[in-house]
């Protein structure tokens, strides 16, 4: 078998068999705004209901790209215009045989305070598919450390 070795439980169908029913099944109303269409469209602004809220803690939107199938994942609806309606919040590309090798990006930034500068500093990354090291040694944490704050419970 050309060194495939099929299992009882694999079943080999033609692509015909689903794709042609498929083809012939209405799909609903046309997309609006296909004309304009350059893509999937931008990463989503997590709406908090209350305009000055959202105002302090929305970014973007920014240009992305991906698909709900593909490791770029993000979602859109093609009769909603295209406009990304979710993402993954962190990718991580782990090497099990050595963690400190891997790699990861934020689609935000490394703090959750809206107000500091790496409030969404990892922005730019995560919609270019870029990762930086993860740090998983002491060594790595202290080498790529730009500060320390340390806790110290009050004297009573």
């Amino acid at each position: 078998m050309s060194g495939l070795e099929l299992r009882p439980w694999v079943e080999v169908v033609s692509h015909d068999r689903h794709a042609k029913p498929a083809l012939r099944r209405p799909v609903g109303r046309p997309a609006r705004a296909t004309t304009a269409w350059r893509g999937p469209g931008r990463l989503c602004k997590l709406p908090a209901g209350i305009a000055p809220i959202e105002a302090i803690f929305n970014r973007g939107p920014y240009p992305t790209a991906g698909g709900d199938s593909i490791v770029n994942a993000t979602g859109w609806d093609a009769e909603e215009g295209y406009a990304v309606d979710w993402i993954p919040s962190q990718r991580l590309i782990a090497d099990l045989s050595d963690l400190s090798h891997s790699l990861t990006i934020r689609s935000t930034g490394q703090s959750g305070h809206a107000f500091h500068r790496h409030y969404v500093d990892m922005a730019d990354m995560w919609r270019m598919i870029q990762y930086h090291p993860m740090d998983w040694t002491a060594e790595q944490v202290h080498s790529d450390s730009e500060g320390t704050l340390a806790l110290v419970p009050s004297a009573r």
